[in-house]
């Protein structure tokens, strides 16, 4: 079992000893179960997937196209990005509707749409998390590349034109914000002697002292790709002090760093948190919100995308008092579904 299945098997023992409900852990990996609650409620979870959200909104987040129309008609602003399918979808819906299935050939010639929506732009699983699949290109190549790629296993991938400012992971609860963090895509600084392969290992072990993710490898394509794009080799030596930035994402799962602004979050940002997790019918939701300064609203932001899985291992393993928040979270969360309102 891993730390961070630990973390949540052991916070959900604590809480539910605390709360007099009796926690059942499936026993091999402790990562699915449910809560029986002295009320007699039973609820069931699987991860960070709890039973308080609806099934319906739930499978909206899934769907970052379908989430991303939801928070426009809501009045957020969104990133601006295309859907296209794959060639074996293509053909699936030409056996069922013909007329259909040119329409999406129409709609799905990738150098087109790129050409419209230009170069650089992210190329993603239309539905997906922690940032699997998710690449930055720069070029036709780059893009029939990644698309070959992603076409093996998805039958629709999203095209999005990139956002400037930082990204945000805003958690909310019943129409209330619990937890707010910054996240910064993975990278190293340069020691002057280390390669970046080097620099990168030595990451991953901070990071598995630290219980999070470790399964980072200096092959991995994105990262290769991506210090290409900034003229670099992963065997390269960076300078002393020198930051390199290894992936564009700044998924924690996928090694991003996190700071702490709950305390900082503008009122107007806590705002848009709370009407896009309510656009999509979400109780507790984690918002993704790119913008350049979070305690103070500019109105250029972009709400990226909502989470109704909002994983907090990642975050909780970063230090005491974001260990604290996430347990707190997760009381207000129990006591939720005990009694089907807030703490």
């Amino acid at each position: 079992m891993s730390r961070n299945a630990n973390f949540l098997a052991t916070m959900l023992t604590d809480l539910c000893a605390a709360l007099g409900a009796e926690l059942t852990l499936e026993a091999n990996y402790g990562r699915a179960g449910f809560i029986t609650f002295k009320n007699g409620r039973r609820c069931f979870f699987k991860n960070a997937c709890f039973d308080i959200n609806g099934m319906g909104a739930a499978q909206i987040t899934k769907d970052k196209d379908y989430c991303a129309k939801f928070l426009s008609e809501a009045g957020l602003n969104t990133p601006s990005g295309r859907i296209i399918f794959a060639p074996r979808a293509m053909e699936a819906f030409a056996l069922k509707n013909p007329a259909l299935g040119r329409q999406l050939a129409a709609q799905s010639d990738a150098l087109k749409v790129a050409a419209e929506i230009g170069f650089p732009l992210f190329v993603k699983p239309n539905e997906g998390a922690e940032g699997r699949g998710v690449q930055l290109v720069h070029t036709n190549d780059e893009l029939l590349a990644h698309l070959k790629l992603l076409y093996q296993a998805h039958d629709r991938v999203l095209l999005q034109k990139p956002v400037s400012g930082d990204d945000h992971r805003v958690i909310v609860l019943d129409g209330d914000v619990v937890a707010a963090y910054r996240r910064k895509p993975l990278g190293v600084t340069g020691n002057g002697t280390d390669t970046i392969t080097q620099l990168l290992l030595k990451r991953r072990d901070d990071m598995a002292l630290m219980g999070r993710p470790s399964d980072i490898r200096p092959d991995d394509p994105r990262i290769l790709q991506h210090l290409r794009g900034q003229g670099l080799d992963i065997q390269d030596v960076i300078e002393d002090g020198v930051s390199v930035r290894l992936l564009a994402n700044a998924n924690l799962s996928s090694g991003g760093d996190v700071a702490d602004v709950t305390d900082t979050i503008d009122a107007d940002y806590k705002r848009v948190s709370i009407q896009a997790a309510a656009a999509v019918g979400l109780r507790f939701a984690g918002v993704d919100i790119l913008c350049h300064e979070i305690a103070r609203f500019d109105g250029e932001y972009a709400v990226l995308e909502v989470n109704a899985a909002p994983g907090l291992s990642n975050y909780g393993a970063t230090g005491e008092r974001e260990r604290q928040t996430v347990i707190s979270i997760y009381r207000k969360l129990l006591m939720t579904m005990e009694f089907g309102d807030p703490a």
